[in-house]
């Protein structure tokens, strides 16, 4: 469960519906409010991509062949 939490792997639908049922509650309650949840993420990572340049890759004499 630890690199769940930390985002190393993903659960498949059917151990999030065990997951669900270990914790006696509905599967659409582990679904809840989710679709607001990932705008607030998806418009965060977008803030953080415009503050953060780019790196640019140094051309050398052995990558041009």
């Amino acid at each position: 469960m630890g690199t769940v939490e930390r985002g190393e792997s993903n659960l498949s639908f059917q151990n999030i519906a065990r997951v669900a049922t270990t914790l006696g509650v509905p599967l659409s309650t582990l679904f809840r409010d989710l679709e607001g949840k990932a705008q607030a993420l998806a418009a965060q990572s977008a803030a953080t991509v415009a503050i953060k340049p780019k790196k640019r890759r140094t051309v050398t004499k052995r990558d041009q062949g």
